[in-house]
């Protein structure tokens, strides 16, 4: 038993027409194989249009996230 899984990330890019589509997947918990299993196991998935900017949007959750600690 390899115990909780490690944040895991990749990227899958896919363009078309001069527009690029980011797509990004992160996992993080277990199953419940073994008794110190995480109680959730939790998939996200982020899609980016690369024709826009969302720097604006990142600062601001980074931002958010540095004020919770």
């Amino acid at each position: 038993d390899p115990g909780p899984t490690e944040l895991a990330k990749d990227t899958l890019r896919f363009c078309f027409h001069m527009r690029c589509l980011s797509v990004f997947v992160d996992e993080s918990g277990d199953f419940g194989i073994s008794e110190n299993s995480s109680l959730y196991y939790v998939i996200t998935m982020v899609f980016h249009d690369q024709s826009f900017d969302i720097q604006d949007q990142i600062s601001r959750l980074e931002k958010e996230l540095s004020n919770l600690g």
